[in-house]
């Protein structure tokens, strides 16, 4: 019988029995515990290769460690399972065994590659060379290979370990292969070239590589596909879907410990010339010249003696329809008008029975088109759509006349385009609109991918 205080715990494959066989296999383990003793059952259980040997490997090494490699080396070329056979070589990597070194050579021809991947980690560990010219053979080696869901675990820590590999090759290599990946895999490795300050042997970077991660992620910040992500900061902004050209400028900020040279929360156009004054900062480092950084976009206000004529004859207004006519001058002075009109509603009162009138005229005013231009990873547009797009220009962006403009793209799209996306973004200066329009390129699909419709939108306010 089973002691009563016994907690049995060998493997989630119990759990898809019926309670019968449970505890029949319970009792069975209890007996083979009784008659063999602990270390023989963690070593047979380590042996199979199945669902429970790498728990039971780890209780092994634990207890008894001049047995475990040898039960984890027949564990591993038994098992058929990628994350199993991956945990096994993570234990023997911790173990004291001269033979280790050779194990973890020969697991960099697993069939699968999460266990070559920690093996080819653990001898970089061991100031091995073999283990970071394996971790390179293995990200080369990625471009011409279909991978598996399973694998995304196995690919970020590949991506770990050459960047704390030490070798500026094998940032350099990273670097050179990013655009043939996923754009999560490219936020992947921005975020690990952020952190590394220690290789994987614990010893600070050398300063070639340091300047191979600084080159990898100046040329990351030209990069406008937007990552897959949501983040909540500890300021109580949040971040939806960041660019990774903006998740590259705030990793080389936050490398040099210049936090206010970029706010990935800051509006799109601010963002723009806070990336420039960053890559201004690489030049430097690397002597040369810097980029000019263009001015932000300034509105004059109209003249005093424009816009007070017609601001009295609002406030003389004595009817909806007299308002209307008087709101209507103001507007079609544009955007310089805004200015003397905000300062006018303000000093309306809440329940004056202009202010809701004043407070629309205010609100159109305000989401004028200033700017218009095709987004830097635009398909070429065509001159009908060009001049579909340039009619915004100095009108205001409602929302009939967005879905107008949407459709309208939609059904023009030019040849070697599959989309259309839209920014409109306005920074409360009083400078109008920003409208920016994507033809978004057509790109061959990725392989083992069915055919997709998606469609979005996102609103920030």
């Amino acid at each position: 019988m089973l002691p009563a205080n016994l907690r049995v715990d060998h493997g989630h494959t119990l759990a898809r029995d019926s309670a019968k066989e449970r505890k029949a296999s319970a009792e069975k383990w209890w007996q083979d515990f009784q008659k063999k003793g602990d270390k023989q059952v963690y070593i047979e259980a380590t042996i199979k290769g199945d669902g429970d040997s790498a728990r039971q490997a780890r209780r092994l090494a634990a207890k008894y460690p001049a047995e475990a490699l040898s039960a984890i080396t027949q564990g591993a070329r038994a098992c058929k399972d990628n994350w199993i056979r991956a945990n096994l070589v993570s234990t023997a990597a911790d173990l004291k065994d001269p033979g280790v070194t050779d194990f973890l050579r020969s697991e960099l021809a697993a069939p699968f590659l999460y266990p070559r991947v920690r093996a080819a980690a653990a001898l970089a560990s061991r100031s091995d060379p073999a283990g970071v010219n394996a971790l390179m053979a293995e990200w080369l080696g990625l471009r011409n290979k279909s991978t598996e869901r399973s694998d995304g675990w196995a690919i970020d820590e590949l991506v770990h370990g050459l960047v704390r590999s030490g070798s500026p090759e094998a940032i350099r290599s990273l670097g050179s292969e990013m655009i043939h990946h996923d754009v999560q895999v490219r936020a992947t490795i921005v975020h690990n070239l952020q952190s590394a300050d220690k290789d994987l042997v614990g010893k600070p970077l050398h300063v070639d590589t340091v300047i191979a991660i600084e080159d990898v992620l100046h040329a990351a910040m030209t990069d406008t596909q937007h990552t897959r992500s949501y983040t909540l900061r500890a300021d109580g902004k949040s971040i939806d879907e960041p660019m990774l050209g903006d998740l590259a400028a705030e990793a080389l900020a936050d490398r040099w410990k210049q936090a206010n040279l970029f706010d990935i929360t800051a509006p799109m156009q601010v963002r723009e010339r806070q990336r420039l004054a960053v890559k201004n900062v690489w030049l430097q480092k690397r002597g040369k010249r810097p980029v000019e950084i263009p001015a932000a976009r300034r509105i004059l206000p109209a003249a005093e003696a424009t816009m007070q004529p017609l601001l009295k004859s609002l406030a003389a207004a004595k009817s909806a329809e007299d308002r209307k006519e008087s709101l209507k001058a103001i507007e079609a002075v544009g955007l310089p008008g805004l200015p003397a009109l905000k300062q006018y509603l303000a000093a309306l009162k809440a329940d004056d029975p202009a202010h809701p009138d004043v407070s629309s005229a205010t609100t159109r005013l305000a989401l004028t088109v200033a700017e218009i231009r095709f987004g830097s990873d635009s398909a070429k547009p065509t001159d009908v759509v060009k001049r579909a797009v340039e009619a915004r220009k100095g009108k205001p962006i409602s929302q009939a006349a967005f879905m107008d403009m949407l459709r309208g793209l939609a059904n023009d799209l030019p040849t070697g385009s599959r989309g259309v996306r839209i920014t409109v973004e306005r920074i409360p200066d009083d400078s109008g609109a920003l409208l920016e329009v994507t033809l978004i390129p057509d790109r061959p699909a990725r392989k083992g991918l069915s055919p997709q419709l998606v469609y979005g939108s996102k609103i920030i306010s």
